[in-house]
């Protein structure tokens, strides 16, 4: 795959990382695992499937060589046994419970897990992304710069959308907060507090593909600046217009992203 393909493919697992995340309760409590979304993150990365017992494991093998299991259920639980061990604690027969051996493993699983939940999925998340080549170059910017740019200008929504979202990973963007940014539509940029104490925000892209509205604001906001709230939202409703407006805003975008590329090195940043 070229850079814009893994570009699109992170998207994607980051995306599934999300939405996994919200269907996990921290804690002991219950939790309401979207199963199917987690096995779609887990076929994005080094995972191999085995149905051991009545348990769903997925065996990978980490950067030292160690093999490892993940028990997908509402625990998540990655092991550092085999999946026969995991079998085991997790769905022992009657049995094997009357061995003393046994059932002192099964009391003590905790020594051999490793993380569950949110630890867990997070450990996912990166070797889906660790498999990724994201290296780019000068190259691969101009031409998402300028197939975006297209897009806005022969009015492809799916292409525009894919252009913002594209820029909002090459920056390291984040979405603002919720009072700082227009109702109903995408926003994002970078988030800066400098040691302050103050939060401020931008630059900053607004977007929505219904409205058919491409802000850019180029100046640091403080978000608790009421001013500023009320310029970003008048922006949004299209009373005001932004620094850079249209098409315009992924040709700066492109050279911000050069520029950046040049300061951190030609390899995205994963957190």
């Amino acid at each position: 795959m070229n850079f814009k393909d893994n570009l699109n493919k992170k998207i994607e697992i980051d995306e599934l990382y999300t939405a996994v995340a919200k269907t996990i309760i921290p804690g002991d409590s219950g939790t309401r695992l979207d199963k199917n979304l987690t096995e779609k993150l887990l076929k994005a990365g080094p995972f191999k499937y085995k149905k051991e017992r009545d348990l769903d494991l997925y065996l990978f093998r980490e950067e030292d060589g160690q093999d490892k299991v993940l028990c997908l259920d509402n625990e998540l639980a990655i092991y550092s046994v085999g999946p026969d061990e995991v079998g085991l604690l997790k769905s022992p027969l009657i049995k094997e419970m009357v061995s003393i051996r046994n059932a002192i493993k099964i009391l003590n699983d905790s020594k051999v897990i490793e993380s569950k939940k949110q630890e867990s999925l997070k450990r996912v998340r990166n070797m889906c992304v660790a498999g990724l080549d994201l290296h780019y170059t000068d190259f691969d910017i101009d031409q998402i710069s300028e197939n975006s740019r297209i897009a806005w200008e022969i009015d492809d929504a799916k292409g525009a959308e894919q252009g913002v979202r594209h820029f909002v990973e090459l920056l390291d963007y984040t979405i603002p907060p919720k009072s700082f940014r227009p109702k109903g539509m995408f926003a994002a940029g970078r988030l800066d507090s400098q040691g302050t104490g103050k939060a401020f925000f931008g630059p900053m892209v607004i977007f929505d593909k219904h409205s058919w509205t491409l802000e850019l604001i180029e100046e640091r906001m403080n978000i608790l600046d009421r001013d500023n709230v009320e310029k970003v939202l008048k922006i949004g409703q299209g009373i005001e217009k932004g620094d850079i407006s249209g098409s315009a805003v992924f040709v700066w975008l492109g050279k911000a992203a050069k520029r950046e590329k040049k300061e951190l090195g030609a390899f995205l940043h994963i957190s």
